[in-house]
């Protein structure tokens, strides 16, 4: 792990922000073509790029093909052959997470969803043990809500929620050589800009036992594709393979309280926007989850002026996205 990069993510209201991070309200889409898609979508085997091209380590088609793709640092081997299995296991504690601090007295369960390095740093501050009303009560709000508009309780169906979601997984061949660029941006760097280079000027860490970055140990990333237009820019989730599974791997400068405080910062952008609240409840859970994690990395958000034609052409971008 190494230095937290502050990111600021551009964001734009539809009316609110919801349209701009999840997509349009509604989508008409012809129902067949939008299975053959999402089902194409999820398959994280389709990585015939990397066939060919192995250093290359691009992500799958499994999310925003049409976007930057994200690569593993030197030092990783990309997965030959993943499994929808594989697929499913590495979005798996997404989904948890975003459960968990929608949960009462949920903080110590988000920080059980990450690597043991970063467990052991914020459960050494004490802040896994302590109860905090403000999260707890915009959790239960924001419960509440869900199920008030939904008619049902919050929890995500990564099959239906997550079709666009992409992952990529490998091994580590040259622990050295990952953990000075691991893990990954959360916001991935300019074009041009490689994840390596940006790792070592802010500062690259050793790899030890505690971080887990060792020869063989399997790694993964997660990535929410890209949205409005490329107006707000993909979000990659670094996760390490544990004894007991997936875990997120965050930066080790990140604090309990900052992660206190950046949850309760994108909870509450959640139940302000309510009134912009997908449709569809499976859209819903895509935005509460980008939101959580862009909590979890501490990416914020500003909402600067755009013009209407920007915005119908984002729309179409957020429309495609979500077949």
């Amino acid at each position: 792990m190494k230095r937290r990069i502050p990111v600021t993510l551009a964001a734009v209201v539809l009316g609110g922000a919801f349209a701009l991070l999840c997509g349009p309200a509604t989508r008409g889409e012809d129902k067949s073509d939008k299975s053959d898609q999402s089902a194409k979508a999820a398959d994280p085997s389709d990585q015939s790029a990397n066939a060919s091209d192995p250093s290359a380590q691009r992500a799958s088609a499994t999310g925003n093909p049409e976007g930057r793709r994200v690569t593993f640092p030197a030092g990783v081997k990309l997965k030959d052959k993943p499994t929808k299995e594989d697929h499913g296991s590495i979005l798996k504690p997404l989904a948890s997470i975003t459960e968990a601090a929608l949960t009462k007295d949920g903080f110590d369960d988000v920080v059980e969803r990450l690597v043991d390095a970063d467990r052991k740093r914020i459960g050494k501050e004490g802040a896994a043990d302590r109860k905090y009303d403000d999260l707890n009560a915009r959790a239960d709000s924001l419960r509440k809500a869900y199920k008030e508009k939904y008619g049902k309780d919050f929890k995500i169906d990564t099959d239906k929620a997550f079709p666009q979601v992409g992952t990529i997984a490998g091994e580590v061949e040259d622990p050295q050589a990952v953990a000075s660029a691991w893990p990954v941006p959360a916001v991935s760097p300019a074009e041009g800009e490689a994840v390596t280079a940006r790792a070592k000027e802010s500062g690259a860490t050793e790899a030890t036992k505690d971080s887990k970055i060792e020869k063989g140990r399997d790694l993964a990333i997660a990535t929410f594709p890209e949205a409005r237009a490329g107006k707000v820019p993909a979000l990659n989730v670094s996760l390490i393979q544990e004894a007991t599974g997936w875990r997120i791997d965050i930066p080790d400068t990140t604090t309990g309280q900052q992660l206190h405080d950046n949850l309760l910062k994108h909870l509450n952008h959640l139940a302000d926007m309510q009134a912009q609240w997908p449709v569809e409840a499976e859209v819903a859970q895509l935005v509460f989850a980008r939101h959580v994690l862009m909590g979890v990395y501490g990416v914020d958000m500003q909402a600067p002026k755009r013009s209407g034609s920007d915005d119908a052409a984002s729309r179409s971008d957020e429309r495609q996205n979500q077949k």
